[in-house]
């Protein structure tokens, strides 16, 4: 009876951590859902999409026609920003992810679209839970951003609101600035909900940013020359070639959490 008994206790003790290894395993979306399969091939993994050989959908509505197969939600709307096409044929489509109307920071995805073949790499923001409404404005974040940059502003750029997740476990609504002074420029990332600077970065006045998108790998080479130098970039396939560049920086933003490469003495 003893021995039936502990059987019993082993045998509770193995459901209750079978269901709470189970439990702990359940994310809240799956990526490899059905509708995905249905149209995209096996290869496929998230951040990456090989969209299968008989796929006719148009690029433009990819994300409407299957926004199920995207994990995308009802206030979840992805914004066609530019469409280019390069020398070898393929067509980028640019597409913006918001929620409630509102731009969600870094939420981008790319199709690459060519004659025979279609596919889409970039990251989503999903299942995002938060007011779009802000509890202070846009003067009142200012002000606030104003008092943290110490000094006369000269210029006020990109002023809007949007949804971003830093240092936080979930996403949060602010007011977004970049003020420019006499000797240096930064951009504010105020809480919309408690005033908050929930981020500020710094932009050095001595340097100027050319941003080009490496349209088949969906990064984007950040290139930093000082303003009286000059320097030019040519695309060969899917490289690139650096002129006259004191900095040279590679940001790839859609695997995992990011790859950044530097080189500050050659030319790529």
């Amino acid at each position: 009876m003893r021995k039936l008994k502990s059987y019993l206790l082993l045998a509770i003790c193995l459901a209750i951590f079978s269901n709470a290894l189970a439990q702990q395993n359940t994310t809240p979306f799956q990526f490899w859902n059905s509708e995905l399969q249905a149209i995209a091939k096996p290869e496929s993994r998230e951040g990456w999409i090989f969209f299968k050989d008989d796929f006719s959908t148009s690029p433009t509505s990819i994300f409407t026609t299957h926004k199920n197969a995207f994990n995308l939600g009802p206030d979840d709307e992805m914004i066609l920003t530019k469409t280019k096409t390069d020398n070898l044929g393929w067509t980028h489509y640019f597409f913006q992810q918001e929620y409630k109307g509102i731009n969600v920071d870094g939420a981008e995805y790319i199709i690459h679209s060519s004659l025979n073949e279609t596919k889409a790499n970039g990251s989503l923001a999903l299942n995002i839970n938060a007011s779009e409404i802000p509890t202070i404005d846009d003067s009142i974040a200012l002000s606030i951003a104003a008092v943290d940059f110490g000094s006369t502003i000269e210029y006020i750029e990109s002023s809007d609101l949007r949804f971003i997740k830093y240092n936080s476990n979930s996403y949060i609504l602010v007011h977004h600035f970049t003020l420019y002074g006499k000797v240096d420029a930064k951009e504010y990332y105020v809480n919309a909900t408690n005033g908050n600077i929930e981020a500020s970065f710094s932009l050095q006045d001595t340097y100027e940013t050319e941003h080009v998108d490496i349209y088949t790998t969906g990064c984007r080479a950040d290139y930093t020359s000082l303003i009286d130098s000059t320097f030019d970039t040519t695309f060969l396939g899917f490289g690139i070639v650096i002129d006259t560049i004191l900095r040279y920086a590679l940001n790839d933003s859609t695997r995992g959490n990011g790859i950044e490469s530097f080189d500050h003495t050659k030319i790529v």
